[in-house]
């Protein structure tokens, strides 16, 4: 592996050429359309240039140190880490949102629960809750979306909620972020009571993992960000992740798919 870096370093290759690179080296991993795209990310991070001007300049040699960046990118890609992490940026909903191994990688069925709610919102101004926050990617949508809501989001881990106040700060969302545990009754005794109260967990069925062992960087990260240390559900949380508190409604996205969405 060092070798081959080393190899690189010491030879030309055009922009053309590194996206063709890119391309080849992870198609066993990908199919065509996903690893052109994965490229294409690689490439806007390398070099700084969108797609357009990669085109018109397709045959300027990348800098020695773009080469080792490109190099490193692709290794991580071969150990089947995503792009988004190599790169340490996702959009979502139309923002650019920083993320990193705290937290998941926001999805785009992820951005169908943000319009649903938008969607079916009551008027006037609401009091809106997200847990397990992550990137803060749902409840900075919402907050850009419904300028008169009052919106917290929770998560039990302080790297999460770094990321997710990072997020929050650079797109001007004015979020509530706390560190807390939803299934943490004391705790969640002291949040206000919401009008919504939404939550995407992450979740990978045990009859699903055996099919994901070459994506042995999905297994290690997905299952730990936001429950290190519990496999409990939010259904069985008494308090906040419950209507009992005279919440108006609950929206649960559990599930890729949205015939499993869920209001209480």
């Amino acid at each position: 592996m060092f070798a081959k870096i080393s190899f690189l370093l010491h030879i030309t290759m055009t922009i053309q050429a590194a996206f063709a690179h890119i391309t080849n080296t992870i198609l066993p991993l990908y199919e065509a359309r996903e690893a052109a795209n994965i490229a294409h990310m690689l490439m806007e991070h390398v070099t700084g240039m969108g797609k357009m001007d990669r085109i018109v300049h397709k045959d300027k040699a990348l800098e020695p140190e773009q080469l080792q960046t490109l190099q490193s990118a692709i290794t991580d890609l071969q150990r089947n880490r995503p792009i988004q992490y190599i790169i340490g940026i996702s959009w979502f909903y139309g923002m650019e949102f920083r993320v990193n191994e705290s937290v998941l990688i926001p999805r785009p069925e992820t951005e169908e629960l943000v319009e649903w709610i938008l969607t079916e919102q009551p008027g006037g101004p609401i009091r809106l809750l997200d847990i397990g926050t992550g990137s803060g990617c749902i409840p900075i949508s919402l907050q850009k979306n419904l300028p008169g809501a009052t919106v917290w989001a929770i998560d039990v881990s302080e790297d999460a909620l770094a990321t997710a106040q990072g997020n929050a700060t650079r797109l001007h969302a004015p979020v509530h972020f706390a560190v807390m545990d939803a299934l943490d009754t004391a705790a969640t005794a002291t949040l206000p009571e919401f009008d919504i109260i939404v939550s995407n967990p992450p979740y990978i069925r045990q009859r699903e993992k055996a099919d994901m062992q070459h994506r042995w960087w999905i297994l290690s990260h997905r299952s730990r960000c936001l429950y290190p240390t519990s496999t409990r559900s939010c259904s069985t949380a008494p308090s906040a992740c419950s209507p009992s508190r005279n919440s108006r409604r609950r929206v649960n996205y559990t599930s890729r798919s949205t015939r499993h969405w869920e209001k209480k």
